[in-house]
């Protein structure tokens, strides 16, 4: 029996310059199995990130990219906060990645494949 397929969930997510001076809403697909989200770098330029640096990333077909990372502001369903973002290029996917669901408080629900708030965070005391 093949393997069922997730059905696609896909949010509009706010994206804002620090000073919320800028901002845009983009329509993403959300995917748990990318660590960073991608926005198109034209939106990222417009209203600016903060932090920009290249970096390489393995593409899940196993190819390896440079691009621009950076923090901006994200809000998604009331949370918002800040995030690391890919610049998305020409032939790029844009996505809603883990890091940013995490940083909002928010996961997939895997019974319902809809997003809900994070019930409880995993923490690792050190012994004293």
């Amino acid at each position: 029996m093949p393997p069922q397929s997730r059905p696609v969930i896909r949010v509009k997510v706010r994206i804002s310059s620090q000073d919320f001076s800028r901002e845009e809403t983009l329509d993403l697909t959300v995917d748990p199995t990318s660590i960073y989200s991608w926005i198109p770098a034209e939106v990222g330029a417009r209203i600016g990130i903060l932090f920009p640096d290249r970096r390489r990333l393995r593409r899940p077909e196993g190819s390896i990219v440079e691009r621009t990372v950076g923090q901006v502001h994200v809000g998604l369903e009331g949370k918002q906060g800040m995030s690391f973002v890919v610049l998305a290029e020409s032939g790029d996917s844009t996505v809603l990645g883990e890091l940013t669901l995490t940083s909002l408080g928010l996961e997939v629900d895997p019974n319902t494949n809809a997003l809900r708030e994070i019930e409880w965070y995993y923490a690792l005391a050190a012994a004293t």
